[in-house]
Formats: C-alpha cells, structure tokens, sequence
C-alpha cells in the first residue's frame, strides 16, 4: 500500500512538471510564430531576411527538433493524464463499494434499468450482480415491492426529467425474505455521450420507519385512550399557574371547572369548587410540582353540579415535565371521578366496622375468600372446641367434617349447599350480598339447639376481591318462641289438630303437585250427631275431653301424611292422600263412625257419640279446598238425613 502510494505521488510530480514543460515550451512557440508574422507582415530589412536565408538549415533542424519534443511532450502528457483517469475511476469505483448504502446508475426511462451497482447494495439486498439480472431483468422498478411499485413508477415518471435530486421512499424484499425501507436519493446526470441517466444512493431506512410507524401507532393509541377516558386531562405551567383542559371534564364537572384557568389552583378554590376539607391537600400537591417534585397526588371533594353539593370525589394525579437544565416547566395531570370506589371502600370499611362488632356477639365467625375458598382467619368459640379451621386451608374441603359435627343430620344438606363457593358467587353476581340459613345442632345432651348462620359478602374496592364473612349465632331461643308462635297460629288450642287456614295452605300446595292428579283422596267432613246434649248434660269439660277423644282416634286411624283438622266446635275434616279405592276409602269412614262410637261418655244416661261423615272424592270433585268442602259438605247433610251415624259419598247429579 505504501508502494502504491508512492508511486501515486511520482506520476502526479512527474505530471504536474510536464504541465509546466509544455506550457514553457507552448509559450516559446507562440512567441517564435508571433516573431515570424510580425516580420512577414512588416517586412524586416533584408539583413534579417538575408540571415535567416543563410542559416536555413539550422533553422529547419531547431524547427524539427522543437516539432518532435512537442509531439513527445503531448504524447507522454496524455499517458499521464490517462493513467490519472484510471486511478481516479478506480479510487470512486472502491469508494462506492465501501459505502455503507448502495449506489445505483440505471438509465432514466422504461424499466430503469442498472448500468451499475454496488457491492453495498448487493449486500444490503443478499443478490449478486448476476441475480439481479435474472431475477428482475436488471430492472431497478421490478426491485421495488409490489405495493410501492406503482407509486414509484408514478414519481419516476414525473420527477426523473427534472436535474433537481429528488427523494423516493419505498419497500424491498431480500433474499432471505426479509423486507426492507429504503430511502432512495436520486439525481439526473447526462454522462460522457450526453445521455441521461440516473445516479441514486439508497440507504437502509427500517429502523427509522419501524420507529415512525410504532410512533404512529402509539399516538393513534394515546388518541383512541383519550377519546374514551373518562378522566379530565390538563396541563398546567409551573411558571404562569395556568390551568389548561386537554381533555373535557365528565359533563359532573363541566358547568364548574372551566377549560382555562388562572392563579392555579388559588382560583379553583376560591371559586368554591373544592371542599374546604380537601383544599390543602390540593394546595400541597401544586406547592410540589413547582418544587421540582417529579409527582403529586391528593384526593379531592367536590361540589356536583346537579346536586349543587359536595358529593362527588376526584382523584388528581401529576406528572412533572423538566427542561434540559432540571427545571420544572409544566405538569400533566390527570381528575379521575373515583365517586363510586370512594363510596364502595365506604361501604367495605362500613362492613369490616360492622364485622369486627360481630365478633363480640357471635358464637364463631370465619373470613374467607369467596374465589379460592381460602379461610383468612376463623374464631372458634368453646361451643366449636371440636373444629380446626387452621389459616389458609379450604372451607370447601372442610364442610363435610364442619356439617357432620355441627348440623342436625335432617338440615346438613342445606347447609352445605349454603356454603358452597359456587352458591355465593351466584348469589352476589344477583345482587345479593348477605345469605342466612336456620338450622339445627346436636348439644351435648343430645338436645337440638337452633342456631343462625349468616354469610355477608363484600368487594375490596382495591383488589376487587370478593371476602364472605359467616357468623354463627344463637337463636335457640327465639326460634322456639317463633315455633311456638307458629304451632298456635297453625293448630287448633284444644286438640292440636291442623286448623282451618292450616288446612287450607297444605291442601293448595299439594294440589301443586303431580300426585294430586294422578291418584285420589279423599276429602271427609266428620260432624258429631247431637253433640250438644252432650255439653248440656256432661259440661263442657267433659265435652272437651270427648273432642280430644276423637281427635286421638282419628290420628290413630289415618297416616302421618294424612292432614286431620278441626275446623269449628264439633266438625272435624280429614284429607286423606293417595286413598287408592273407593272401597278402601268407605271402609275408612264406617272405622271412623265405630271408633266414635266406642268412646265412654262415663255415667251419663246419653247414648254413645256418633257421628256423620260426607265425603269429596279428588280429583274428580274438584282441585281446591272450596270445591271439595262444598261437595263434602252436601253429601254430609244426606247421610245426616239418612237417620246418622252414617257417611255418604258425593255423587254428581245424574
């Protein structure tokens, strides 16, 4: 390289001497042929005439000899000068290899077909020279992605007459399939024969496009964000405190906090906007920011514009912009209505006050989390000394065991489906938050004790978890009083017996079902026969004990699932369920008129009691209590009319 170079710098000497040589040697010529005219022209004095005359040959020679050094000196000054071309050509041709882009030559029309490409290029691209050609015809335009190609033929055909370098942008693919944007800086030239041709450098440009789309997309986002945000986005300058809105506030807010304001945030409060309690909390989030803080937040009571009254709670969040020297010169920042989690961590915090009394009172208590089943934390009182509720485990695998130990075997069932994860999450997907459940425990004794289970359930407005909270209480006592209340409402005071409203809300459920009109029943209406001698003549007392007597006989003759009543004084009904026959239900009624008959009225004089039975036959006699009892009722009034102490079978008239 070192040779090269210093024979690179002998020719360029050795040409720069014959440039002088030959301009020395072009001057003395001028001036000889200047000399000649001159004296040709005016005729010199025949001495010098004379003397050239006499020196001719010597003249002749000195004109050869300057004649050949002439032809010699250009001869070997346009060697020089070709050798310099070469070495020049050669020296660019390196040059635009070496380029880290590519440098193109193609001729300015049709196809824009390449006269000359470069090794960066080919790189750039994964072809060779040879490729190019018979892949795309060498043509430059068939180079161009497909989407691009009729846009930069359009440009090409416009723009490539023109001798101002002009800018194309478009997509190639590569060999290896990757595609690529290239930024393509093209200029006319005519060359050596005149003819127009195009020389262009094509750089790489996909990162930089890459990163103007991610932008574009990225700002396309931010628009969209903006567009649906529900918050009030401003800007505000940390040198003249003004309050720019970038975004609109929620319609709450926009009758009282304008788009520009003044003296911020002094003028927000003063215009009364800002509840007095939250308006320092505001003045110390502004005071950061003009500090250098590099954010601020508070939360914000204020006035709604509907209700004209401090109801509606505002999140006010912001993020400092800093200049190149550290400066704070404005911040961006965000009002978010939080009205609706301000009030739900009001209800949760509600709850957890209302949570924390209950424990005082209840028999346990165990918080869970209604998603996972995990319990958070259990108190087991002495009452549930025989339950480990340990930290953590699953309340859903322990039911069983938490059943078995603690309900009444009739009513576990419920209680496991109460408790069960799946049933919560329904109920508060409903819309309800707190489920009760009443059953029974086995005390010590073996005595059942009545007791309340009741599960509240609340979201943590923080972490949208759903938290159940089941307590245990002990109703034993009210609930005997409520039974209690119950039997007397239900039963008749003096034999125990169903009464008339019981008897009719049993008889209109079972008429719901699909037995009732599948079998029949038999409804009976059973009257005593001249019951009044017998209060008359016994007392009352004795009469009492006479109804008890037949209300004992009747449970003794009919089934547990039967429904006996006594409706008034001495009418007594029975509503037998799934009868079978006619026959089987005739030879209940004559059992009954026996049994009636067999009481002792004790020293009394009085025939024995008897009775007179009507009888409705269901379904065939009607579906309801009304119907049966109107028909039963009648065919009562045959068999009393048949001489009594007897029954009768409605008939439907013929």
């Amino acid at each position: 390289m070192k040779k090269n170079a210093a024979v690179g710098k002998v020719q360029a000497q050795m040409l720069a001497f014959m440039r002088v040589f030959l301009s020395i040697f072009a001057s003395i010529f001028i001036v000889v042929c200047i000399f000649l005219g001159i004296c040709l022209i005016f005729k010199f004095p025949a001495r010098a005439v004379e003397f050239i005359g006499q020196h001719a040959s010597l003249v002749n020679v000195l004109f050869l000899v300057f004649a050949f050094l002439a032809i010699i000196s250009i001869g070997f000054y346009d060697m020089l000068m070709r050798r310099s071309m070469a070495v020049s050509s050669r020296e660019l041709r390196v040059l635009a290899h070496s380029l880290p882009g590519g440098i193109c030559k193609c001729i300015s029309e049709g196809n824009y077909d390449f006269l000359f490409i470069s090794d960066g290029f080919l790189d750039m691209l994964g072809y060779c020279a040879e490729e190019i050609k018979t892949n795309f015809h060498n043509s430059a335009l068939a180079l161009v992605h497909s989407a691009d190609r009729e846009r930069i033929a359009a440009q090409l055909a416009r723009e490539s007459h023109f001798t101002e370098p002009f800018t194309l942008e478009y997509r190639v693919v590569t060999k290896a399939g990757k595609t690529l944007w290239l930024l393509d800086k093209v200029c006319l030239i005519h060359d050596e024969n005149g003819s127009p041709v195009l020389y262009s450098m094509r750089i790489d440009n996909t990162a930089k496009k890459e990163a103007e789309m991610q932008l574009h997309v990225r700002s396309e986002w931010f628009r969209i964000a903006m567009e649906h945000s529900k918050s009030h986005i401003f800007e505000y300058n940390v040198v003249t405190h003004s309050f720019d809105s970038v975004i609109s506030p929620p319609d709450s807010m926009q009758p009282l906090l304008p788009k520009h304001i003044e003296s911020m945030p002094e003028n927000l409060i003063d215009s009364g906007f800002v509840a007095p309690e939250t308006a320092d909390g505001l003045r110390s989030a502004f005071r950061a920011i003009a500090g250098g803080a590099a954010s601020a937040a508070c939360l914000l009571k204020v006035k709604d514009a509907v209700t004209d009254g401090y109801s509606l709670w505002l999140s006010l969040a912001l993020t400092t912009v800093f200049d190149e020297y550290g400066m704070p010169v404005c911040a961006i920042g965000t009002l978010e209505d939080i009205t609706e989690a301000k009030r739900a961590q009001e209800r949760y915090d509600e709850e957890k006050r209302y949570h924390d009394a209950m424990l005082s009172t209840t028999l346990a208590s165990i918080l869970f989390d209604v998603e996972t089943g995990a319990v958070i934390s259990a108190r087991i009182s002495a009452i549930f000394s025989n339950l480990e509720l340990p930290e953590g485990c699953n309340l859903e695998e322990r039911l069983p065991e938490l059943a078995r130990k603690t309900v009444f075997l009739n009513d576990r069932a419920e209680y496991i489906r109460t408790l069960n994860r799946r049933n919560l999450r329904e109920c508060y997907n409903d819309g309800t938050s707190c489920v009760t459940l009443e059953y029974r425990t086995v005390l010590s004794d073996g005595s059942l004790a009545w007791r309340q289970m009741t599960v509240n359930m609340v979201k943590d407005p923080q972490t949208d978890t759903v938290t159940g909270f089941a307590y245990f209480t002990d109703i034993d006592t009210r609930k005997r009083k409520e039974i209690d209340l119950l039997y007397k409402a239900e039963h008749d005071s003096l034999t125990g017996l169903w009464n008339r409203r019981a008897l009719e809300t049993r008889l209109t459920a079972f008429f719901k079902t699909a037995d009732a009109h599948a079998n029949l029943h038999a409804f009976y209406i059973i009257d005593m026969d001249d019951f009044k001698a017998v209060n008359d003549t016994c007392g009352h007392i004795r009469g009492d004990e006479v109804l008890c007597a037949i209300a004992a006989q009747l449970r003794s003759i009919f089934r547990k699932t039967d429904i006996i009543a006594r409706l008034a004084g001495d009418e007594f009904v029975v509503f037998m369920k799934n009868a079978g026959t006619s026959a089987r239900i005739a030879d209940k009624a004559r059992e009954i008129c026996t049994r009636i008959q067999n009481i002792e009225l004790g020293s009394s004089n009085l025939p024995p009691p008897r009775a007179s039975i009507g009888i409705a036959i269901a379904p065939d006699a009607g579906t309801s209590f009304e119907a049966l009892y109107a028909k039963a009722d009648e065919a009562h009034y045959v068999a009393k009319r048949g001489g009594k102490n007897r029954y009768s079978i409605f008939q439907e008239p013929l």
